[in-house]
């Protein structure tokens, strides 16, 4: 999307970009120069508020379009006679993910002010192409279905593993689902791709209940079932990261009772490891008390031993002077050493050019010597061309002589 700030300068044109869509050196670039301008509006707006108070409250309208906020910003730094770089403008709305080119103004701070570079990064990594939809979230009338922790082990797999068994009737839904959508090895996204009907980067409600009519899997109520599944606190959609964690390809399994448990997901993630960041103090401590335990039962060792085993580095004999293996204090400290490293280094550098020198010498040599040896074959050629036409030139006189004298 261009947006110009002078329809009658070409080069004052603000160039938008789908950050989802270029590859990952743009994408770089485009981050730069997004973060170059958001330290100049920090300059003169260093609170978040003060951003919505100076640049969105002005915009009465609820969602924000990207012309409106180009000609806000432009106004207002103009105003504070600062200097626009039209590309790097158009690198902040470019990180600006918009629905339909508008953006709710809430985000439009969220972008500015508190998303980081690594957010910024999944964000793009996972297409997200915008803010998620308002709240439409439909009424479920059947309960909460009751899921307890077991573990449980299962020969065929040969680990314990924690799962979550559901009733009957979710777990035979989960395996329907399961069965229907990861079919011949299908990507998580891709699957993702074909829920997602309005292709906003979200799975609304609607969007989940249209894709499992298509498929002819499920019955109402197991639709019913399936929607409270992924989105249990009814915010009325569900992004990339909440779909993966609750459907991938062989979350359902039988325990030996026959009751489907679902298989924790062991796909790498960032809530996960942030979790597991929380435990490793407690992991940490556990380790150190279980090292001190084993340290009391340490068995006698080389520099543990009582009585203590015999120093045998005192056997060690040290090289004569006069060899070079040996520096004493003066060479091991010597105060000129950095300058003679110096000279050793320059005098090596000579070697290396002269050797150079001497070489491309050597080639010219060659090179004349080359020349020389064809001239004087050139000339050898010429000679005894000459000396066979004189040759041929003499006979022929001959010859006529003698037809002349018998004649």
């Amino acid at each position: 999307m261009t947006i110009s700030l002078n329809p009658l300068q070409e080069e004052e044109k603000v160039h938008i970009f789908d950050c989802t869509k270029i590859n990952s050196h743009h994408l770089n670039n485009l981050r730069q120069r997004a973060t170059r301008m958001i330290k100049v509006l920090q300059r003169y707006l260093p609170e978040k508020t003060q951003f919505v108070e100076q640049i969105l409250n002005p915009l009465k309208e609820q969602y924000v379009n990207a012309p409106d906020l180009t000609n806000q910003l432009q106004s207002y730094l103009s105003n504070c006679g600062e200097k626009i770089d039209t590309k790097d403008l158009g690198a902040l709305l470019s990180i600006i993910q918009y629905n339909n080119l508008q953006v709710p103004k809430d985000m439009v701070g969220f972008y500015v002010y508190e998303e980081g570079d690594d957010d910024f990064y999944e964000r793009c990594s996972q297409k997200r192409k915008g803010p998620a939809p308002l709240n439409k979230a439909v009424e479920l009338s059947l309960p909460a279905q009751d899921t307890q922790k077991s573990s449980f082990y299962d020969p065929g797999f040969g680990l314990s593993s924690l799962s979550n068994k559901f009733s009957p009737e979710m777990g035979q839904m989960l395996q329907k689902v399961e069965q229907c959508i990861f079919k011949a090895s299908a990507r998580q996204y891709d699957v993702y791709n074909s829920f997602d009907k309005d292709k906003d980067g979200f799975i609304s409600h609607e969007d989940l209940k249209r894709k499992l009519q298509e498929l002819h899997i499920l019955s109402n109520d197991e639709e019913q079932l399936l929607i409270h599944y992924l989105d249990p606190e009814k915010k009325g959609s569900v992004n990339f990261q909440e779909f993966s964690s609750k459907l991938y390809p062989g979350m359902t399994l039988y325990d030996s009772k026959g009751c489907v448990g679902v298989v924790p997901s062991l796909y790498p993630a960032k809530e996960r490891n942030e979790n597991m960041k929380t435990k490793l103090p407690q992991i940490t401590r556990s380790f150190e008390e279980t090292s001190q335990s084993m340290q009391q039962l340490k068995g006698a060792t080389r520099f543990g031993a009582t009585p203590q085993h015999k120093n045998t580095f005192l056997n060690v004999q040290r090289p004569p002077q006069d060899s070079a293996l040996f520096l004493n204090e003066d060479g091991r400290f010597e105060k000129n050493a950095r300058l003679r490293y110096l000279k050793e280094d320059q005098e090596k550098e000579k070697n290396i050019y002269e050797n150079k020198l001497n070489r491309i010498r050597k080639h010219q040599n060659d090179i004349q010597e080359r020349i020389e040896q064809n001239y004087q074959m050139t000339l050898q050629k010429d000679n005894e061309k000459c000396k066979a036409k004189g040759l041929a030139a003499w006979s022929y006189e001959q010859r006529a002589h003698m037809q002349n004298e018998w004649k």
